[in-house]
């Protein structure tokens, strides 16, 4: 038996309309191919996630949140000689901290690979770390190695680099 479909016109009027049957039927079918579209996008939804990980400023990656204040906190700490010109050459190095090196290798300061306890292999031509943490002290070390050369070679004062360090204890709050 064939349907028929009557449409209400504006004087409220019933007006005689084609059988709306077939496009019907292609409605329902389309509808059901987005249900299978979105049902298959929400499967892979953890992927999509993954993209979107790196997007902020404030983010976590690894065991150090990747702000100023974090980093900042973590070179304190372990007695970094100049603190804010470490944070300075970190977002240098690592284009805000949102490079390839930063992000996979752990490495704040684009240091390149070398023997040391705190490097763990190498990557991207640079030295990759198993923590930012690491990463900070690796950087300490060099600092200090780099100090040690200071003293009676290229300053005058044999005692040059207390003098920096006392002068740094005013810089992180000490």
């Amino acid at each position: 038996m064939k349907n028929t479909y009557f449409k209400l016109t504006d004087d409220l009027k019933l007006k005689k309309v084609s059988n709306l049957g077939i496009v019907a039927k292609f409605s329902l079918l389309l509808n059901f191919v987005f249900v299978i579209i979105i049902c298959v996008l929400i499967a892979k939804e953890p992927s999509i996630r993954k993209i979107h990980t790196h997007t902020t400023d404030t983010i976590t990656i690894g065991d150090v949140s990747m702000t100023d204040s974090s980093i900042l906190k973590e070179l304190v700490k372990h007695k970094c000689v100049l603190p804010s010109i470490a944070i300075a050459q970190a977002r240098i190095e690592s284009g805000n901290y949102k490079s390839q090196v930063c992000k996979q290798n752990k490495n704040l300061f684009g240091i390149k690979w070398h023997k040391c306890e705190f490097v763990a292999g190498e990557h991207l031509n640079h030295a990759s770390y198993k923590s930012f943490k690491d990463n900070i002290r690796c950087y300490i070390h060099i600092q200090n190695r780099y100090l040690r050369n200071i003293d009676g070679r290229y300053a005058e004062a044999g005692n040059y680099v207390a003098i920096l360090k006392g002068m740094t204890k005013h810089e992180s709050g000490n």
